[in-house]
């Protein structure tokens, strides 16, 4: 019997090394996946570590770019912080081909654009205060990606999307921002140039310039569950909440201005 019992001890002895050694390697994954945030505490700089997570340690003057994400799956928290800059440039600038970047917590103030995505896929910004850019948020040929829970306001545009398909912009602010008509031309939302499949929902778009939200020259976008107020020009003229131009398939649903309905539409075509 002894002899029988002896393989069966030696397999256990086996099967318990195997364990121990499966527990180290999933230990030191824990580990290096709960690596500490990267410090960022100069500007201008490139954020290059893939999956790392980094974290403002304190306001930035920054001339030009500040931050460029340049690795897929990158985490940012401004941790409460600002980023300032001198009308150049980009606040926090994602790069082409970056996909899957976190940026939240934060303020971008004074940039030629505030946070800009170009070529940049399943990128998600949230809880920014966005304010006193050219752009606030700038979605250049880029594709699924969600802005939300932010507040942007007196920028020249709000967001604008261009050549940007099935982006999602929801539950923002997204006020006061207007320029001088002679100067250029202003707007809460603008979605133009071929962006297709976008949806704009949820927001509160008021106080803007030219035109609360617009779609231009567009096709198969989603306005739904807006709140439009107060569209006026720098003269205080009343200017259009939502308007649609040269877009086709364009649905416009459940938008209020002051809690009355605006219009409920599906555009099959424009002229």
């Amino acid at each position: 019997m002894e002899k029988r019992n002896q393989p069966l001890l030696r397999d256990s002895g086996l099967i318990r090394s195997v364990i121990v050694g499966l527990t180290m390697v999933l230990l030191g994954a824990g580990a290096a996946s709960g690596a500490p945030p990267i410090p960022v505490t100069t500007c201008p700089q490139n954020l290059t570590v893939a999956g790392g997570s980094y974290i403002l340690t304190g306001n930035l003057s920054c001339v030009g770019t500040a931050l460029t994400i340049s690795a897929n799956d990158v985490k940012l928290s401004l941790n409460g912080f600002t980023l300032s800059g001198d009308g150049t440039g980009s606040g926090i600038e994602v790069g082409d081909f970056v996909a899957g970047a976190r940026i939240r917590e934060g303020t971008v103030v004074g940039f030629g654009n505030g946070i800009r995505l170009s070529n940049a896929t399943s990128v998600r910004v949230s809880n920014m205060v966005v304010t006193r850019n050219g752009d606030g948020v700038q979605l250049h040929d880029s594709d699924n990606n969600r802005i939300s829970d932010s507040l942007i306001t007196g920028n020249t545009i709000g967001v604008r999307l261009e050549n940007s398909d099935t982006n999602t912009v929801s539950t923002n602010t997204v006020s006061n921002n207007r320029a001088d008509p002679a100067i250029a031309f202003s707007a809460g939302v603008l979605v133009q140039n071929g962006s297709t499949n976008n949806v704009i929902a949820s927001n509160l778009i008021g106080s803007n310039g030219d035109i609360g939200a617009t779609i231009q020259d567009s096709d198969g976008n989603f306005l739904q569950g807006n709140t439009v107020n107060d569209t006026t020009d720098s003269n205080g003229n009343p200017r259009p909440g939502i308007t649609v131009v040269s877009s086709s398939f364009t649905t416009v649903r459940g938008n209020h201005r002051h809690r009355e309905l605006i219009w409920d539409c599906t555009v099959p075509w424009s002229r």
